[in-house]
């Protein structure tokens, strides 16, 4: 039996709501996981004390068993124009910009809403380090912006500027692009790419062409395109060893077969360097109530990779509310791999949970995970969750 590392985590939040709603909520969460539990704690909050201004943290109060300190994943103050006019960020936060990868920083972000359906934002700031700390090199920072031009009854296009430094050595430097159009009705047409400038070449393409026949009928065209020595950071060791890139062309096709039936089907190929691999799924999903809270799935799915290191599975769900307050779960995958491994032909895995709320305010699950993989004869695993809310009006 292997032995996992396991985790209790606490998550709470508070927030401030329009008049009409509750104002404030608070949500504490502990997960435990067999057999060591760590004591590995969040605490998540979110206030409104006046329609301006927003106030949001996400702490970790750090495991002592893992050698790791408190440590504030996002504290910032969002400064909310009523009007809608524009928004300004102070703190630590996690940014995406259209089309380049996300940052964490902290600085501060500004984004102006223009009258004529664009907008404008710019950030900068201090790479994240831990411990609450700010960067303590006088150049370790990062900069960039937005633009986007809103098309009323057509869609969006925008372009998204990065430039960040890690002690005064230039590490991402890109451009990039987004794009999402509706040409005609039920056609919609999405687009991102990102540029590399520092080391010329395009870091990250992705593109889709999605139809809706009708209300029953769904089919999306996707490809995409990366460049790993361009995402990475230019001071990691793979991306100075050189550059693989991946190409994956596939489609999808979506069925309503019936009011509570869907049935769906994907395929495609993945190019790495000179290999080309598949890519196969097939699955059915049943709801077994109108409103979706019991769902029956079955899922098909075959994963290429080079080596023989493929594998096809079957996979299956169920999700059943036995009560007004208790509900049911079970999972269930069996793989078999390309090139089977000293741990058999066949490695199977199964998940079996149930949820009870005695009250609205909580919320407990109790899990037992077991399965057999290329590194374990055996595992077995029992997952816990506990949920409080409060809410309370001004």
């Amino acid at each position: 039996m292997r032995r996992k590392l396991a985790c209790v985590i606490l998550v709470a939040s508070a927030f401030s709501a329009p008049a009409y709603a509750t104002p404030y909520r608070l949500q504490g969460t502990a997960y435990g996981q067999a057999q060591a539990p760590v004591g590995l704690v969040s605490l998540e909050g979110d206030a409104r004390p006046t329609d301006w201004v927003q106030i949001e943290a996400l702490i970790w109060a750090g495991a002592k068993e893992l050698g790791t300190e408190a440590d504030a994943l996002v504290a910032a103050v969002r400064l909310h124009d009523p009007e809608h006019r524009g928004d300004l960020w102070l703190g630590r936060q996690m940014m995406t910009t259209g089309a380049l990868r996300p940052v964490h920083m902290d600085g501060a972000r500004g984004l102006v809403r223009l009258p004529w359906h664009m907008t404008v934002e710019a950030f900068g700031g201090l790479a994240v380090t831990p411990n609450f700390k700010l960067s303590d090199e006088a150049y370790d920072w990062m900069a960039g912006g937005r633009i986007a031009q809103s098309l009323p009854g057509w869609g969006t296009i925008g372009v998204a500027y990065l430039h960040r430094r890690d002690d005064g050595r230039a590490i991402d430097h890109e451009v990039g692009g987004d794009l999402w159009i509706t040409p005609v009705k039920g056609l919609d047409l999405t687009a991102r790419a990102a540029y590399d400038l520092q080391n010329p070449g395009l870091s990250e393409l992705i593109g889709s062409v999605r139809w809706s026949a009708s209300s029953a009928w769904r089919v999306e065209l996707l490809t995409t395109h990366r460049s790993s020595a361009r995402i990475l950071p230019a001071t990691s060791l793979f991306s100075v060893l050189g550059d693989v890139a991946s190409q994956y062309l596939g489609g999808r096709v979506r069925w309503r077969a019936a009011p509570r039936l869907d049935l769906v089907a994907e395929g495609g190929a993945r190019r790495l360097s000179e290999t080309v691999v598949e890519n196969a799924r097939a699955r059915a999903i049943l709801r077994l109530d109108d409103l979706g809270r019991g769902v029956l799935s079955l899922e098909l799915r075959r994963q290429g990779a080079p080596d023989d290191a493929g594998w096809t599975g079957v996979r299956g769900t169920l999700r059943l509310p036995v009560a007004s307050k208790v509900s049911l779960g079970v999972e269930a995958e069996l793989v078999r791999p390309d090139r089977p491994a000293t741990r058999g032909e066949w490695w199977p895995w199964g998940l079996v949970a149930a949820s009870f709320q005695p009250t609205a305010a909580w919320d407990v699950a109790l899990a037992a995970e077991g399965s057999v993989t290329r590194e374990d004869e055996a595992s077995f695993d029992v997952l816990a969750r506990v949920t409080y809310r409060w809410e309370a009006k001004q």
